[in-house]
């Protein structure tokens, strides 16, 4: 992608990520953006100040200074070391001025880390890191998400279904977000995103079947939020964050019923998980205090045989334990002779769309539309395009 467009780089208020709260939005109104590219983006290196990231594009980059838009440099190399030398950005070895840097490849690809995509990188640095955003199109940004979010090999119904989510979540975080550092990382803190490196057929062509399609509320861009499993149940967003979003609302979900990641159990030795929750001795006495609407646990109360008792928040105790451990709050806890038992159902945060249950609801005949309207009270299927900066 050969495009000048004017860069802003900003930072994902929903994740604690290491640059500064600094207000990236002089780089937007500096040039403009692009009202028909909306795009996106994605932080996908982050590394201290004495290290560097390599990069490689065949024919190497042109390096845009975003305040002006006026190419400075050319790096020829095809692959090339991008650090920072007395706070100044370098890239094979040409110093680059500013604080963030624009290089576009002059290929279709490039690579960082041995993953390839497509569009553009952005080098910045604050607070002692050097970061590497990747700045593409929405929709070639999906087509390295769906891959990694759901089976490729599910039915065309569910992979549209999650196209669709995908899509409002990352509009409406970049809406969110135009004055901060970046829209998303590339983990499961926001969406898993791997570049052109895992794109698939069957999700390229969700994407595109439903592109520009976006959920919307009162007019305004849904957060398209989902989880893997919801274990029969998924979740009020008020009984999970601070903020309560009326079509992310509790709803009883038979579908996934059967699914791989249903139900689960663990067992934790009892001077464990004393240990675990700060006391001595051995977990005598325990149990979850409080249920949301969903079913989740909202606080464990537990008690060890030195006397000791501890309430922790039923996010704090998973936590604790290990999410890949507990993979949800929706849990009963018991004690079986030397062992605390956890019967566990679903996996995930619990909060919009099911992915396992949109699987089995497009087995059973539910269009994508039919899958999104489940899981998101009285919100609109529609075009929706994004001008920025946004009104």
């Amino acid at each position: 992608m050969k495009s000048q467009y004017l860069i802003y780089v900003f930072i994902i208020a929903w994740c604690n990520l290491s640059l500064p709260a600094q207000d990236f939005t002089h780089l937007e109104t500096a040039l403009g953006r692009s009202s028909d590219s909306e795009l996106v983006k994605v932080r996908i290196a982050d590394v201290p100040e004495d290290q560097g990231i390599w990069v490689r594009s065949r024919q190497g980059f042109a390096v845009i200074l975003p305040e002006s838009g006026q190419e400075i440099a050319v790096i020829p190399a095809a692959n090339a070391l991008v650090y920072v030398l007395r706070s100044v950005i370098h890239a094979g070895g040409t110093p680059l001025p500013g604080g963030v840097v624009l290089l576009v490849p002059r290929e279709d690809l490039f690579t960082v880390n041995g993953i390839r995509y497509r569009g553009e990188l952005i080098a910045a640095r604050a607070n002692g890191r050097l970061t590497i955003v990747n700045r593409l199109p929405v929709e070639e940004y999906l087509r390295g998400v769906l891959p990694h979010e759901v089976d490729p090999a599910w039915h065309e119904e569910a992979l549209k279904a999650q196209a669709i989510v995908s899509r409002s979540y990352v509009l409406s975080r970049a809406l969110d977000n135009k004055s901060q550092a970046h829209d998303l990382d590339n983990s499961t803190a926001s969406q898993v995103y791997r570049g052109a490196s895992g794109e698939k057929p069957s999700t390229d062509q969700a994407v595109a079947e439903t592109s520009g399609l976006v959920m919307t509320h009162n007019g305004q861009i849904a957060v398209g939020f989902f989880h893997s499993c919801c274990g029969g149940s998924t979740e009020d967003s008020g009984d999970v964050w601070s903020r309560t979003l009326p079509y992310l609302r509790a709803r009883p979900s038979p579908y996934c019923e059967g699914t791989k990641h249903r139900d689960w159990g663990v067992v934790l030795g009892k001077a464990e998980l004393a240990q675990v929750l700060g006391m001595s001795g051995e977990i005598n006495a325990i149990e979850v205090r409080g249920r949301t609407s969903g079913g989740r646990a909202v606080h464990v109360f537990a008690q060890s045989t030195s006397g000791e008792s501890q309430q922790v928040t039923g996010e704090r105790f998973r936590v604790l334990v290990g999410v890949n451990r507990l993979k949800s709050r929706l849990f009963d806890l018991s004690i079986r002779g030397p062992y605390v038992q956890v019967l566990g159902h679903g996996w995930g945060h619990g909060v919009g769309m099911c992915q396992w249950s949109s699987a089995k609801m497009a087995e059973l005949g539910f269009d994508a539309a039919g899958i999104v309207h489940y899981f998101f009270t009285d919100v609109r299927i529609e075009p929706r395009r994004v001008r920025w900066p946004a009104p």
